[in-house]
């Protein structure tokens, strides 16, 4: 009989499949970093700057260095703040105040589901192709997942550091694109949904940096399910005896 593959329960599928926001992510982490050079440099912001008056000839120098400080920015800086709070944070002393979703779903079985090592033994026991088919998708599907999950959290990274530095260069005088902004909308509604976006964007950088590496893959296979489960019941000593 054909099984039907069944879809694991997953909280943040939503995130994980995402994958168009990480175009708009860099995109949003771009422009707060434009908009703080020109604060910086110019006093003016994406809005206030008059585009048409640059002499983009005479201005090469300045947008090289420009694009050299974005380039050291994003491959060198944010990659070693991520790589450190991603160490403090799996620090075992630290681990035990951290309970992550991976820990929690490791430490139940699903309903028909049985481990990636689990299957692969199975398939070797039984030369089967497809349960060696079966078990290289789900490696595929892990890690496809994981890697999505891991630039989505890099791409929210990006995005505070540069909005932390894009708050950090706005004054009274020259105010950065999303304060004047929010000098246009009522300050009590842009505050509440500023602070909901900051929110989904920490969630999006705790959930790569709390991610197991090495975390249990589920693969729905009942028949593999009910042998394991058959062999872990208890066994009484009225039984044995008989």
């Amino acid at each position: 009989m054909e099984l039907k593959e069944k879809k694991l329960p997953d909280p943040f599928g939503v995130i994980e499949n995402a994958g168009d926001l990480s175009l708009v992510m860099q995109v949003a982490a771009f422009a707060f970093f434009l908009d703080t050079l020109l604060l910086a440099f110019k006093g003016k912001n994406l809005l206030s700057f008059s585009w048409g008056s640059v002499e983009w000839s005479a201005e090469v120098g300045e947008i090289m260095v420009a694009g050299l400080l974005y380039a050291i920015l994003l491959s060198v800086l944010i990659p070693i703040l991520d790589a450190s709070i991603t160490a403090i944070l799996r620090w075992y002393p630290l681990r035990r105040f951290f309970i992550t979703f991976d820990e929690r779903e490791a430490k139940r079985r699903p309903t028909g589901c049985v481990t990636d090592n689990e299957l692969l033994i199975k398939a070797d026991a039984e030369q089967s192709t497809y349960l060696l088919e079966k078990y290289r998708e789900s490696i595929t599907r892990s890690a496809n997942a994981m890697r999505l999950r891991s630039n989505m959290g890099t791409g929210a990274l990006r995005i505070l550091v540069m909005l932390s530095l894009n708050l950090y260069f706005s004054t009274e005088k020259n105010l950065s694109t999303i304060m004047s902004a929010r000098a246009v909308f009522v300050p009590a509604n842009f505050d509440f949904a500023f602070a909901i976006a900051v929110l989904a964007l920490l969630v999006l950088c705790f959930r790569s940096w709390l991610s197991e590496p090495y975390q249990t893959i589920w693969v729905y296979y009942p028949q593999l399910f009910e042998e394991l489960t058959a062999r872990k019941k208890p066994r009484y000593l009225g039984s044995e005896q008989a």
